[in-house]
């Protein structure tokens, strides 16, 4: 009654020593470099040049109404419809 168990355990770095990475180590790593270098900075550049054509095309009316920003929405969800 009187033992010590955590004293008889080994250190958890001796319970698992791994001579080499798991497999999904490769797919994690191939996976965030194509997010990161080639996803991400291409949705980013899409989204900026939106923007931008919706703000100009805006801009060029003479009157600003709701309608001038409601445009591009409606223009972008009717496009992105299947």
């Amino acid at each position: 009654m009187g033992d010590d168990v955590t004293a008889m355990a080994p250190p958890p770095c001796d319970v698992m020593r791994a001579t080499e990475p798991p497999p999904h180590v490769e797919f994690y790593e191939m996976a965030r470099l194509v997010t990161g270098l080639a996803i991400y900075p291409l949705v980013c550049v899409v989204g900026l040049a939106g923007n931008s054509l919706a703000l100009v095309w805006s801009g060029e009316t003479e009157y600003v109404t709701v309608m001038n920003y409601i445009g591009p929405i409606y223009l972008f969800r009717r496009l992105r419809q299947p």
